[in-house]
């Protein structure tokens, strides 16, 4: 037994000088993680080559190094044996690619170090990594601030989606180009994938089923994702399935979303708050809502979608002629930009604090748009109509109304009150300053009014209003 025990050392030694603490691994007949003494030099010697025209003899240490696998640690991947220590070595062990051979492998959580050298992590076949469920434990943390690839392996809890314990498939902070691919996520309380404040992430082939939120892009310190893509990605039984918080620059290209959302609260299968992204080829099929988005511009192409059993939520939340986002499908085009606040509801289309496109059964089109300019001179010290709007523009049924911006002077002297702009919307005249000037006005009747006063300012004005026109 001894003699088994020193060949198997010996072997270790040779995939991976490794060093922890000042020691290097040998496994045991048991394959239990166990330490031992630096090997001496004799025992690293010996080479190859292989039978290949041209090819050079190498050490055996060189070559070997270029297959490291999690089981030339004591890792089991039998899905019954803890495996977080001899899986953390092999992480540890100073290789720039280690292998995870099939089988499930338990542990309680791993991680990529921030000192750590390893570039690829790679499964064979169809290796999973179980995590032990537990309060807010992750399977996979990335602290190597950049350039690591993860590749064909799934990410599951023993736990549900619902178990309370907040468990995260994957956790990575403030990180940059990195590379995904071919990654499953399930049974996630918190999220499949967590990353927050990434720059470069380019993901493909993902999957991730029955998870709180799916594949998640958040922000840390008020800093979003940015340049984020993901091609070919399946998602099922998520909350949210897609899931951005003011991420900017992200791409989404041939991905679907199913039994995904939720009916009852604001959570879609593709979720924005804020940022934006242009999207193609999505697919929507047997959600229970399909998409939330406030405050974001995004644009669909070629996309199909089936009818959720809630409608889609999309709001813009801002001040007055904030540009705020863009929404545009290609084959049923809504854009939406520059909205005034207000606090009109129950309609298809309510624009400001509560657009909500479409409610069921409805469809909006908003365009139409005219500019007109109009000058001349007030009577002096009395209000004067330069312009009336139609009241059925302003109060009148949903289908009939109308928005205007104005920007307008008064009054020829360098006076800065004498210049202003903003909108009108639903009857109210706002101005961009947030205070209307003491010149200006919408009286009842919805005529724009100035009032001028010769003896200071002149009675010349001028107005450039814009409307638009969805009826």
């Amino acid at each position: 037994m001894r003699k088994r025990s020193r060949t198997t050392f010996i072997i270790a030694t040779l995939l991976c000088s490794l060093s922890v603490g000042g020691w290097l691994l040998a496994l045991s007949d048991d394959a239990t993680p166990t330490r031992s003494t630096p090997a001496t030099s004799r025992e690293r010697t010996g080479t190859t080559t292989i039978a290949r025209t041209g090819a050079v003899s190498r050490t055996l240490p060189d070559k070997l190094g270029e297959a490291i696998s999690v089981k030339d640690f004591g890792a089991t991947g039998d899905g019954r044996t803890d495996d977080t220590i001899a899986f953390q070595v092999a992480l540890d062990c100073g290789a720039q690619r280690v292998l995870i051979p099939e089988g499930v492998y338990v542990t309680t959580g791993l991680e990529i170090k921030e000192k750590s050298v390893l570039t690829t992590l790679q499964g064979i076949g169809k290796p999973v990594i179980r995590l032990t469920t537990g309060r807010n434990r992750v399977a996979l943390t990335c602290n190597k601030s950049q350039f690591v690839n993860l590749v064909d392996f799934t990410l599951e809890s023993s736990g549900t989606k619902d178990d309370g314990n907040a468990t995260v498939g994957i956790l990575a902070v403030s990180k940059s180009y990195y590379s995904l691919s071919g990654l499953r996520f399930a049974n996630f309380s918190a999220r499949g994938l967590q990353v927050k404040q990434c720059v470069y992430w380019g993901l493909e082939d993902m999957t991730a089923q029955g998870c709180t939120y799916g594949l998640s892009f958040e922000t840390h310190q008020n800093i979003p994702c940015s340049t984020v893509t993901v091609t070919r990605a399946y998602i099922t039984g998520c909350t949210r399935g897609l899931s951005f918080e003011s991420a900017v620059l992200v791409g989404l290209n041939s991905c679907v979303l199913e039994y995904c959302g939720n009916k009852t609260t604001e959570d879609g299968a593709l979720h924005f708050a804020g940022g934006g992204a242009n999207m193609s080829q999505l697919y929507f099929e047997a959600n229970y809502r399909n998409l939330f988005a406030s405050d974001a511009a995004m644009i669909f192409n070629g996309l199909y979608e089936l009818t959720a059993e809630a409608p889609n939520i999309v709001k813009f939340v801002g001040t007055a002629f904030d540009r705020r986002g863009a929404l545009r499908f290609d084959h049923h085009q809504l854009g939406a930009a520059r909205i005034g606040p207000d606090q009109t509801a129950g309609y298809d289309l309510t624009i400001g604090t509560n657009l909500v496109a479409p409610l069921a059964g409805g469809s909006v089109r908003w365009g139409d748009t005219t500019k007109e300019t109009i000058q001349g001179k007030a009577t002096a010290g009395s209000w004067t109509t330069i312009k009336s709007i139609p009241e059925v523009e302003m109060t009148g049924p949903v289908n009939s109304r109308a928005h205007y911006e104005y920007a307008v002077y008064g009054g020829t002297a360098d006076l800065g009150t004498g210049f202003d702009s903003g909108t009108i919307l639903n009857g109210v005249m706002r101005s961009h300053s947030g205070t209307l000037p003491a010149w200006l006005r919408l009286d009842a009747s919805k005529d724009i009014q100035i009032k001028l006063d010769s003896s200071s300012y002149g009675l010349s004005y001028k107005i450039v209003l814009t409307r638009v026109y969805p009826g």
